[in-house]
């Protein structure tokens, strides 16, 4: 029995792995449990003993991808020079991510309640954290200092809520929302030595 349980754990990463793949690819909606199990090569039945439906595999998928990027992050920060290394860093994660994952994505995630209550869950997480990160920003020079950074972070929580849900956004490319609204509202917070580092980034990944 041991065995069996060693077994099923030395599983669920790989499961997890190839679901965030396939979600990524294809969206959520359209990746089913079968699908996962033909490619890992093992019967659905096991999948259905590790996870009772698609929605705990989405959330496994979710926590997992957070924790990830969370670890870069702080070990990312250890070794930058200032507060716009880690804001490029954090727009070139976002980009390489967004480049791999179907626009439908976001969109099917309004179909999980669960799901996407934990996201909001890391947004809100994210908010606190990110007090320090903008207050330095300001002792080094590069963000305003006359900017209310708590309701700026709750109106781009709200504002990727609208995206995720609105069917009329939800086929927005990643490319199309760095040239018309993240690059807007990341300059939009920068002093003239702030926007000096930014542009350079963007001039590079801007599409025009």
């Amino acid at each position: 029995m041991a065995g069996i349980n060693e077994y099923r754990q030395t599983l669920q990463p790989l499961i997890i792995a190839e679901a965030e793949k396939q979600f990524r690819e294809q969206g959520i909606k359209s990746v089913t449990m079968e699908q996962i199990s033909k490619t890992l090569h093992i019967s659905k039945r096991t999948i259905y003993e590790l996870y009772t439906n698609k929605e705990n595999i989405l959330i496994e998928v979710l926590q997992v991808s957070h924790k990830r990027k969370k670890i870069h992050m702080e070990e990312f920060a250890k070794h930058c020079n200032n507060v716009m290394d880690i804001l490029i860093e954090v727009l070139r994660l976002q980009m390489e991510s967004s480049a791999n994952t179907h626009p439908y994505f976001f969109r099917d995630l309004a179909k999980y309640p669960k799901a996407e209550k934990m996201l909001a869950k890391f947004q809100e997480e994210q908010q606190e954290a990110s007090s320090d990160f903008f207050e330095r920003g300001v002792e080094e020079g590069y963000f305003l200092s006359n900017i209310d950074f708590r309701t700026f972070m709750r109106i781009m929580s709200a504002m990727h809520l609208v995206l995720r849900n609105d069917g009329k956004l939800n086929t927005i490319t990643f490319q199309e929302l760095l040239n018309n609204y993240i690059c807007v509202l990341m300059r939009g917070i920068c002093t003239q030595k702030g926007l000096v580092e930014l542009d350079q980034f963007l001039e590079q990944h801007i599409t025009r």
